[in-house]
C-alpha cells in the first residue's frame, strides 16, 4: 500500500478491517477473547526479539507493536475503528504496510474453503445430535403422560388398539412441535447446512421413538389388564331371563309342596322307601368347576388326576452377569451382589443390587437379580413387583417376563384345590397373568422353548386342551432337548382320548430346566 494522500482517502472501512485481521491473524467474525489472545501472542513474540534489536530493527519492531495495539484496539472497539478510519482518510496518519511486519508475523495463510465446509458440517451434525435428543425426550414425555391419563380410570381400561393409536399419534405430534421450533432456530442462526436428509432423519427419529414408546405402554396396559378380576355379566336380557327362570322355580316348588307334599310325606309314613322321592345330593367341592374368564374353564378337580403324572414345569431364569463395562455407574455394587449370591448371602446380596439400582446404567439388571432372588426365597409376590419394575426400563427383558409368569404359576399352583370361591377367583387371575406374561416373553423372544413348555401347562390348567398340545409340539420342534413336551402332550391326548393309545415313555423324562439368565449390563 502506498502512502500517498490519494491512495490513502481510496481507503474503505472493510478493506481497513481486513488488514487488520491480516496484522492479528484472526477470521471474519471473530470474538473478542480470540483478538486479544491474538494480540497477546504476536506482542509477546515482538518483545522477544525487541530485546535483541538495535538500530533500524529496533525501530521497525516497535512501529510493529505499536500496529498490533492499534489493529486489536480498532477491531474490538467500533468507535475506535471509526476514529482511526477518520483520521486515515483525512491524511493525519499513515497506514503501515505489511511489508513492515516481520516476515515470521506477515498475513496468515487463509484456511482452505474445505476446512471451513468441515467445520460447519461438525457444527450441523453436534446440532442435529441436540435436536435429536431433544425430540426424543418430548416424545417419550408425552406418550407416557398421555397413557398415564388414560389409564387413571374407575377399574376401567381403554380399548387395547384404540389406546396404542391414540399413544402414538400424541407421541408423534409432540416430536414434530419440538423439530419445528428446533429447525426454525438453527435456521435462524445461519450457522449450520440444514438439508433435506437432516429433515428425514429426525422424521425418522420421530417415528421410531413414537413406535417404541406406544409399544411400551401398550403391554403395560395388558400387564394391567391381566392383574384386574374377570369383568362381570352386564348383560340385561340375560338377567332378565334368569329373574323369569327363579320366579318360575319358586312357583313350581310352591305348588308342588302344597300339592305333593302331603301325599310324600303320607308315604314316608308307611315305612315304605319311594322310588320317586328326590333326595338332598351331597356337596363334593372336588367336583366343583372353577370358572375363570368367559369362555374358559378350569375342568373339574376329579378330572385332573392326569396331573400327578405330568412333568414339572421349567425352573426361574437365572442372574445376570456381571457388567460388560466395569466403568458404568453402578457395577461395583453389581458384582458385589453377585458374589453374595453366589456366597448364599440373599438378603446381603439383595442390598447391593438395590444399591446398583440406583444408577440408570445397571438399573435394569439390577431390578431383575433382586426379583430372581426374591423368588428363589419364596416371596412371590416382591419378585413380581420387581420384575415390573425391571421390565419398565427395559420393556424388551424376555427372561423378566418369563420369571413375572413363572411366579404367578406358582402362585396359582398353590391355590388349584381351593374350595373357597375367591380363592379360586384369586387362582384364575394368576393363571391368566401368567398366560399373559408367557406371551409378552415369547414375542421378544419367540424360540424361547421352556416359555412354551410353561404356558402349555398353564393352558391345560385352563382347560383350553387344544392350545397346551399346540405349545408343548412347538417346544418340542424347537429344543429337542425338551423330551418332557412329548411326554406331556402324549399324556393329554390319551387323557381326552382313551382310544388313542399314544405311547408313552414308562419312565418319565427329567423336568427341564428354565432358561439361562441374560448377559450383563
Amino acid at each position: 500500500m502506498d502512502n500517498s494522500s490519494d491512495q490513502v482517502r481510496a481507503i474503505d472501512e472493510s478493506s481497513l478491517r481486513q488488514y487488520f485481521r491480516r496484522v492479528l491473524e484472526v477470521s471474519p467474525g471473530s470474538g473478542r477473547k480470540q483478538i486479544r489472545q491474538s494480540r497477546d501472542r504476536i506482542s509477546g513474540r515482538l518483545r522477544e526479539r525487541l530485546l535483541l534489536a538495535q538500530g533500524e530493527e529496533r525501530e521497525r519492531l516497535e512501529r510493529a507493536m505499536v500496529l498490533v495495539n492499534t489493529a486489536f484496539d480498532c477491531l474490538s472497539n467500533n468507535e475506535r475503528f471509526t476514529d482511526y478510519f477518520n483520521r486515515v482518510n483525512s491524511g493525519e496518519i499513515d497506514v503501515f504496510t505489511p511489508q513492515e511486519m516481520p516476515p515470521e508475523l506477515g498475513p496468515p495463510i487463509k484456511p482452505p474453503p474445505r476446512k471451513q465446509a468441515e467445520r460447519r458440517q461438525a457444527h450441523t451434525v453436534e446440532r442435529m445430535e441436540r435436536i435429536a435428543s431433544l425430540i426424543a425426550d418430548a416424545v417419550r414425555s408425552a406418550g407416557a403422560e398421555e397413557a398415564h391419563r388414560q389409564t387413571k380410570t374407575d377399574g376401567k381400561l381403554p380399548n387395547a388398539d384404540v389406546f396404542y393409536e391414540t399413544i402414538y399419534d400424541v407421541a408423534r405430534n409432540a416430536g414434530r412441535r419440538v423439530k419445528k421450533e428446533e429447525l426454525a432456530e438453527a435456521e435462524k442462526s445461519g450457522k449450520y447446512n440444514l438439508d433435506d436428509e437432516c429433515i428425514n432423519e429426525l422424521d425418522a427419529v420421530i417415528e421410531d421413538t413414537a413406535e417404541i414408546v406406544a409399544h411400551k405402554e401398550y403391554d403395560r396396559l395388558e400387564y394391567m389388564a391381566a392383574q384386574l378380576p374377570p369383568p362381570q355379566a352386564k348383560n340385561k336380557v340375560t338377567a332378565l331371563i334368569l329373574a323369569g327362570l327363579m320366579l318360575f322355580l319358586v312357583g313350581f316348588y310352591g305348588w308342588y309342596a302344597m300339592t305333593q307334599g302331603p301325599v310324600m310325606v303320607q308315604k314316608a309314613g308307611s315305612g315304605s322307601a319311594n322310588p320317586g322321592q328326590i333326595m338332598p345330593n351331597s356337596y363334593d367341592s372336588t367336583q366343583t368347576e372353577v370358572m375363570f374368564d368367559p369362555g374358559y374353564s378350569v375342568p373339574p378337580l376329579k378330572n385332573l388326576n392326569v396331573i400327578d403324572k405330568l412333568v414339572s414345569t421349567a425352573g426361574f431364569a437365572g442372574l445376570c452377569g456381571p457388567p460388560s463395562d466395569p466403568s458404568k455407574a453402578g457395577a461395583t455394587s453389581f458384582q458385589s451382589g453377585l458374589k453374595s449370591a453366589m456366597a448364599g448371602n440373599v438378603n446381603e446380596a439383595i442390598s447391593y443390587f438395590f444399591e446398583s439400582a440406583k444408577f440408570d446404567d445397571c438399573k435394569a439388571e439390577a431390578l431383575y437379580c433382586i426379583g430372581v432372588l426374591q423368588a428363589q426365597s419364596g416371596r412371590f409376590d416382591e419378585a413380581i413387583d420387581a420384575y415390573s419394575k425391571s421390565l419398565i426400563k427395559n420393556p424388551a427383558f424376555s427372561q423378566a417376563y418369563y420369571n413375572r409368569a413363572l411366579c404367578h404359576h406358582v402362585l396359582a399352583n398353590s391355590l388349584l384345590r381351593a374350595a373357597d370361591n375367591e380363592l379360586k377367583e384369586k387362582c384364575s387371575r394368576h393363571l391368566q397373568s401368567a398366560v399373559k406374561n408367557y406371551g409378552l416373553a415369547l414375542r421378544v423372544d419367540p424360540r424361547l422353548s421352556q416359555c412354551l413348555y410353561n404356558r402349555a401347562w398353564t393352558y391345560y390348567l385352563l382347560g383350553r386342551n387344544g392350545d397346551a398340545i399346540n405349545d408343548l409340539d412347538a417346544a418340542a420342534k424347537i429344543s429337542s432337548m425338551l423330551t418332557a413336551a412329548e411326554y406331556n402332550r402324549n399324556l393329554i391326548i390319551n387323557a381326552l382320548n382313551p382310544g388313542a393309545n399314544v405311547p408313552v415313555a414308562a419312565v418319565a423324562p427329567a423336568p427341564p430346566v428354565g432358561p439361562v439368565g441374560p448377559p450383563g449390563p
